[in-house]
């Protein structure tokens, strides 16, 4: 096939070269036949004077004037035919069939061109003619029979239609040389017809071929040619299919009898093969459970009742407890410390036996499900003996549990410390439940979810532990600073806490210590009716004996009750104690700086406002007689007035108007005294007061002005030092105490 279509392109070139040739050669013979042809518009009437042209001449210019539009023609036929070919080579029957008739168009416009090149190379000869070329037109026929190989075996499904399709092509080709044949004959037929009438003058008409009117008519002659081979061509192949569809419907029909008969056999062959295997089966099944047996959940289907009792029951050579403990860590019991063997009663084998093993078909789609139950037997000594010697019994790691505590951090708060669980267990609960886990053959037993370990009785939210917490803290959370002056007394955590006891169920604080404490800071601080220390005028210490009401005196209960209520309540910050009695001061061994200042054997007085003496005086005091003597001690302002009347004459035997009354010791007082007229010395012991301290007018407003009620009057009669010590002021500067 490959060097028919190398032929066929041969061909193709071949057509166009000599298209070009022929278009070449006609080019130049109508340029010289212009240049020798008069022109008829020079002279008409030289036209006229033409003579009549022989009827052999004028067939000659017909035949030119035919080559010559023939040429033209047949070359775009070949230039298109040839393209089709190109286009088509590969194409089916159809296509092939299609291009064979365009390969005779192209033979045959080579031929008529082949005709008007030789009557263009001969003008002086017109009448004769260039014989047909017989050669060319049967390689134009073989052309058709190479082109219509595509019908081969390979367009067909197997060997018998490939035979059929090369008896057909035989028989294409067989018809197709006897078309040749015939075309040659009429050929040789027109040939000699034509002769004739070129000779007579006139054409020959061609009856079968409407609109052929000459025999050198060649477009009319290779038209002729083209649709006669065209149509063999077209009957050709539709044979040929023709007898490819008989094959095709002969085989179907020697398939479908051999298909019946195969497929007869076959289900005999089936059939016998499906009874076979039906009763092989039967017999297979009687010794196999069916399929869709489930025995304790697993599928023993194909299995044999030992291989079922193997796998179901063979688990006592493999079987171990696992003892789950607190902590994640396990132990194991295997069956071989157990020693622990199978009992067979016999429930596979009565399964096997209920089996309908001839309805094994049935059972292929369907389940059957069964429980059986074992015994397994395991020693009851090797076991409690393996139990007993578990690292969860005997084992070093075991710790006792703790319960939750009370206890303090680094800044001496009270905590709640956790319990401890542990992990002593309970051996009586834990062993009996690792023995119901043997009888049962169970896998595991978890101690911790058996409730099997001996438990703190006191957890970390015990309300009892936390309330104590709570209390303690509470307890050690006051922190009072009392203060005395420029000294303090402070009651905090440590101060309380050898107070306070815990029995385990309360926290208790004891108060009788506060009372206690109370009377220390009495006896500290102070100062009220006291016997005290005193600096004199000239800077003399001396000792002023007991009595008076002047000083600091600290109200024990109340400040008892105080004192306890901050300790219970956690109290914070800085407070004073409770007084029963307060001095102006703390300064001057709480005299402070403003102060009256008396002494008996000196029979003067001093007084001081804010540490400096405004005043000092002769004075009068009281005669020295148990009933009109003037008491010594540190007293305190008890009064202040202006024109007084002291006494009465119904009870003191007189009535003295004064200007100025300032009483310290009941009816003792500092006072003028308008009716003396002398004072210091030795008055006293013979006409002294009544025990009030008498001064002079003029001197008394002064001393009057500067003290106030609280202020202290000290009165001696010993001027004996209590230490050479002596000090350069009497008083500190700076004035009285804000704080008394």
């Amino acid at each position: 096939m490959a060097d028919k279509e190398f032929n066929m392109e041969e061909l193709r070139r071949e057509l166009q070269e000599a298209v070009e040739e022929s278009e070449r050669e006609m080019s130049e013979t109508a340029e010289n036949t212009a240049e020798t042809e008069p022109d008829p518009a020079a002279d008409g009437n030289e036209a006229e004077n033409v003579p009549a042209q022989d009827p052999a001449e004028e067939a000659v210019n017909t035949v030119e004037n035919a080559a010559e539009t023939t040429t033209g023609t047949a070359g775009d036929n070949a230039a298109d035919a040839a393209a089709g070919i190109t286009e088509n080579v590969a194409d089916t029957v159809t296509g092939a069939a299609g291009n064979a008739a365009a390969g005779i168009t192209e033979n045959a416009a080579d031929i008529v061109t082949g005709a008007a090149e030789n009557e263009a190379e001969n003008p002086e000869n017109p009448g004769s003619t260039k014989e047909f070329p017989v050669r060319e037109i049967e390689e134009a026929e073989e052309i058709v029979a190479v082109t219509t190989e595509p019908l081969k075996a390979e367009k067909y499904e197997d060997l018998e239609a490939e035979k059929a399709a090369q008896e057909a092509k035989a028989a294409q080709e067989a018809k197709a040389a006897q078309a040749v044949a015939a075309r040659q004959a009429a050929i040789a037929a027109e040939k000699e017809a034509a002769a004739a009438a070129k000779e007579a003058g006139k054409g020959l008409p061609f009856p079968d071929q409407p609109g052929v009117t000459d025999a050198f008519d060649r477009d009319a002659i290779t038209a002729a040619v083209m649709a006669s081979h065209e149509k063999v061509a077209l009957e050709t192949e539709e044979r040929a299919r023709a007898e490819v569809r008989r094959e095709k419907k002969k085989k179907r029909r020697r398939r479908t009898a051999r298909n019946l008969g195969l497929t007869f056999l076959l289900l005999l062959l089936l059939a016998g093969i499906a009874g076979g295997a039906y009763y092989y089966m039967v017999r297979y099944y009687s010794t196999r459970f069916l399929s869709g047996t489930i025995i304790n959940g697993k599928d023993v289907s194909g299995m044999t009742t030992a291989e079922v009792k193997q796998d179901l029951f063979g688990v006592a050579d493999t079987y171990q407890l696992t003892i789950k403990e607190r902590g994640g860590v396990t132990e194991e019991l295997t069956s071989k410390q157990l020693g622990r063997s199978y009992i067979d009663n016999s429930q596979v084998e009565t399964i096997m036996e209920e089996q309908e093993n001839e309805k094994w078909l049935f059972h292929m789609s369907d389940q059957k499900i069964y429980e059986v139950s074992f015994d397994m037997a395991y020693d009851k000594k090797l076991a409690q003996d393996a139990i007993d010697h578990l690292e969860c019994f005997v084992g070093p790691g075991i710790t006792a549990p703790k319960d939750a505590k009370l206890s303090t951090d680094k800044d001496g708060t009270y905590i709640v410390t956790p319990e401890e669980e542990g992990n002593t267990l309970d051996e009586e609960k834990a062993k009996a439940m690792i023995v119901a886990a043997l009888d049962e053959a169970a896998p595991e037993v978890d101690l911790e979810e058996g409730d099997c370990y001996l438990k703190p009785e006191v957890y970390r939210d015990d309300a009892r532990l936390n309330k104590r917490a709570d209390s303690w803290n509470a307890y050690l959370s006051v922190n009072v600073t009392y203060t005395f002056g420029d000294k303090s007394e402070t009651v905090n955590a440590e101060t309380v806490r050898p107070y306070i006891t815990d029995n385990g169920y309360d926290v208790i604080l004891a108060t009788d210590w506060v009372k206690t404490l109370v009377y220390a800071w009495g006896q500290k601080y102070d100062s009220f009716g006291l016997e005290r220390e005193f600096t004199t005028h000239d800077g003399v210490t001396i000792k002023i004996p007991a009595g008076g009401d002047y000083g600091w005196c600290i109200n024990k209960e109340k400040t008892i009750e105080d004192v306890t209520d901050c300790i219970l309540n956690g109290t914070t910050g800085t407070r004073e104690p409770i007084w029963l009695f307060r001095a102006m001061g703390w300064d001057n061994n709480d005299i402070t700086g403003t102060y009256c200042e008396v002494s008996i054997p000196d029979q003067h007085l001093w007084c001081y406002k804010n540490g400096v003496c405004v005043m000092d005086t002769d004075v009068v005091t009281g005669k020295p007689t148990p009933e009109r003597m003037t008491f010594t001690g540190c007293y305190a302002i008890d009064g202040k007035k202006r024109d007084a009347t002291l006494g009465r004459l119904d009870v003191q035997g007189y009535a003295s108007p004064v200007s100025f009354w300032l009483p310290f010791n009941g009816g003792e007082g500092l006072h003028d005294a308008p009716w003396r007229s002398n004072f210091g010395g030795d008055i006293y012991k013979s006409n002294g007061s009544h025990g009030c301290v008498n001064i002079p007018e003029e001197k008394m407003e002064t001393i009057f002005n500067a003290l106030e009620i609280g202020n202290a009057v000290i009165v001696y009669d010993d001027k004996t030092p209590v230490s050479s010590a002596v000090s350069a002021e009497p008083a500190a500067e700076g004035g009285e105490d804000s704080n008394g």
